[in-house]
């Protein structure tokens, strides 16, 4: 159950920039007027794709990390579920893998992990046949050593299919967990792996099939991925994006906009036709003066009156911490939740300004501090007003940094207006 914050404390807990649980619902606030002027939110375009379309649907959910895109592919989750009955399962690349170094190859064995997990759930009955082809592909000498005795000696003998799963299920999330955590045979679990993963592929597409045999097409979703290294990003999405195209399935796959604004783009449409963007809360307009969009102010302003009454709020600072978020809901509750911190250290009941500026000064140095010198040229270019660059890697690499925000239903660019605040307040350091 939802349930609004009551006190400072409160408001630093339910400002975590986590995507819904199922008992946040009554949280859930619209947003697409503020972002496109669309009458309908992100979750009904993608649903709108998977239940209407003669085939899978393998779609790219395009937009800034910290925009939302998390809670509507949860609120998309629950919908197919409630109307249409639509599984589906989330993998998320901040959580279940390590961002600082992902193959598609871990992708893989999670997406196993979690179709098995889900059948022995569901008591879905898997072919002895998958159960060996899964057993035969993930065998390799590390995981002969380590893990996979028991799953090997149980296909052999004539348990029931009851015993297998899960012991399966068991086997993938050994292999997951090493390729996460165990850096000192990592690299060489995936070299052994790696010839295999045809045969993983053909098991994987072999148990959807008879997932969906029991039921609706499932639906894959792998969330967080703008959070992952470019280096990596390229590496899954146009290197090996034929092998995750190859899954036979509804998915809808989170791609970092640096990704799909690059001289990559042609590349990864290749393996992902499909692509949907979603764009920023628009909280200002493109003038040089950072004029309030009163509309997206607005929007915000109820997503944070869902979660906790105005009374905790002295005048004007909500609406600061609204103008300083630019839109970015992560950067938003990031504010909150640590001006409503150093509010409760001061003994205090509300958070005023003071605690605010505290708050703001901090990461807005530290959202400059990740910026190269390098690149001061262009963050000096669109502080004087330029909106309108266009995309290079350069400002493909400030994009990914969260320096500049794309929004999108305009095409335009801003700095985060923490680092307009920052250059404002000292501006030699632009050189």
């Amino acid at each position: 159950m939802a349930i609004k914050a009551k006190s400072l404390r409160d408001i630093a807990n339910v400002f975590t920039p986590q995507p819904f649980t199922q008992d946040q619902m009554a949280f859930y606030q619209p947003t697409a007027i503020a972002r496109d002027g669309y009458r309908y939110e992100y979750h009904e375009i993608l649903f709108d794709h998977i239940v209407n379309s003669f085939e899978h649907v393998h779609c790219l959910a395009i937009g800034h990390g910290g925009c939302g895109k998390s809670t509507e592919m949860h609120v998309l989750s629950s919908k197919l579920n409630d109307e249409v009955n639509i599984p589906s399962i989330i993998i998320n690349a901040t959580k279940d893998l390590n961002i600082a170094n992902i193959t598609y190859i871990d992708i893989f064995i999670l997406i196993v992990e979690r179709l098995v997990d889900y059948a022995d759930k569901k008591d879905i009955k898997i072919p002895k046949s998958i159960i060996k082809s899964f057993n035969a592909s993930l065998s390799t000498i590390i995981t002969k050593e380590h893990w996979s005795h028991e799953l090997n000696a149980a296909v052999e003998s004539e348990v029931s299919i009851s015993v297998l799963i899960p012991l399966l299920a068991t086997l993938a999330s050994k292999i997951a967990g090493a390729i996460k955590t165990a850096s000192g045979f990592r690299e060489e679990l995936r070299r052994e792996l790696k010839p295999n993963m045809g045969d993983i592929t053909d098991a994987v597409n072999a148990l959807i099939q008879e997932l969906n045999n029991a039921g609706t097409d499932i639906v894959i979703m792998l969330d967080g991925f703008e959070k992952v290294p470019l280096e990596y990003t390229r590496t899954l999405f146009i290197q090996d994006g034929s092998a995750l195209a190859a899954i036979k399935t509804h998915m809808i796959i989170a791609c970092p906009i640096t990704l799909y604004r690059s001289t990559d783009a042609a590349a990864l449409q290749s393996n992902f036709p499909l692509a949907e963007l979603m764009p920023m809360i628009k909280t200002h307009n493109p003038d040089i003066t950072s004029s309030p969009y009163q509309p997206g102010i607005d929007v915000v302003k109820e997503l944070i009156l869902r979660r906790v009454d105005d009374i905790y709020f002295e005048n004007g600072v909500l609406d600061k911490i609204i103008s300083m978020g630019g839109g970015n809901l992560q950067s938003t509750f990031h504010l909150l939740r640590d001006s409503a911190f150093h509010a409760h250290m001061r003994k205090s009941e509300t958070i005023d300004m003071d605690c605010c500026n505290i708050v703001l000064n901090k990461y807005a140095t530290d959202v400059f501090l990740r910026v190269n010198s390098r690149f001061f040229p262009i963050l000096k270019k669109i502080y004087e007003g330029d909106f309108t660059l266009e995309n290079n890697d350069d400002v493909n690499e400030l994009l990914y940094a969260g320096a500049v925000f794309e929004y999108n239903a305009e095409r335009w660019k801003d700095l985060h207006p923490l680092i307009r605040y920052h250059i404002s307040k000292r501006p030699e350091v632009l050189g």
